[in-house]
């Protein structure tokens, strides 16, 4: 979901999409499977790899980049875990 509002809400190019979503797709499963699939751990390495190559990748890192990534990648986490626990 971050990616997808990111891109859309930035009007990036298809490109940006695809770079973006294997970023932090990639370093999420990566970092879970190392970490059990603990949400913390996940959470900060996993974003912050993803933040990082991505960085790499576009030549420059900027810190409100980060941050957001950060807040709203929590933020629908944790709202999807919740939702399956309430259906449950």
């Amino acid at each position: 979901m971050f990616v997808v509002i990111g891109v859309t809400t930035h009007e990036a190019s298809v490109t940006a999409f695809v770079r973006d979503l294997l970023c932090f797709e990639l370093a999420w499963f990566a970092v879970a499977r190392v970490t059990g699939g603990r949400f913390l751990p996940t959470w900060l390495v996993g974003v912050t790899l993803a933040v990082g190559v991505r960085a790499a990748i576009v030549g420059h890192l900027p810190g409100a980049f980060y941050g957001v990534a950060l807040g709203f990648c929590a933020l629908f986490v944790l709202v999807g875990r919740t939702l399956l626990r309430l259906r449950r």
